[in-house]
């Protein structure tokens, strides 16, 4: 069950992060830099 949660999150990172970029080849930077941060933070949840 943890190992599914983990998973998620994962997923959820990866979405945000590809959002991230997205935003970023697009010049909105500051949402841009929301995500990678949103993304940055799910991440570290694996610590």
């Amino acid at each position: 069950m943890a190992s599914e949660k983990l998973i998620s999150v994962e997923s959820s990172a990866v979405s945000v992060l590809k959002r991230a970029v997205e935003y970023d080849t697009q010049a909105k930077l500051t949402s841009a830099l929301i995500c990678y941060q949103e993304g940055i933070q799910l991440l570290s949840r694996f610590d």
